[in-house]
């Protein structure tokens, strides 16, 4: 069996992207040591007060620091 985590790359437009991004970094380095195989994002349409980290570039930071763990786009729009 595998396991995945998928990461939120949104929150309000106030809170520090920087922090979050890396809170994510934390959360994708814990399921690394914890046995995890996966990691994946996807993309949503947002609007004020929202913001949203672009997912391949997210993925993108990820698999600098953690290339050994599979990478997925689950929702990937384009059109943005």
């Amino acid at each position: 069996m595998r396991f995945g985590l998928f990461l939120n790359g949104q929150q309000h437009s106030w809170s520090s992207m920087s922090q979050h991004i890396v809170g994510i970094l934390e959360q994708v380095k814990a399921a690394r040591v914890h046995g995890f195989d996966l990691v994946c994002a996807g993309q949503h349409y947002l609007t004020f007060p929202y913001q949203a980290l672009e997912i391949i570039l997210l993925l993108s930071r990820v698999a600098s620091e953690f290339g050994n763990m599979y990478l997925a786009a689950t929702v990937l729009l384009t059109a943005l």
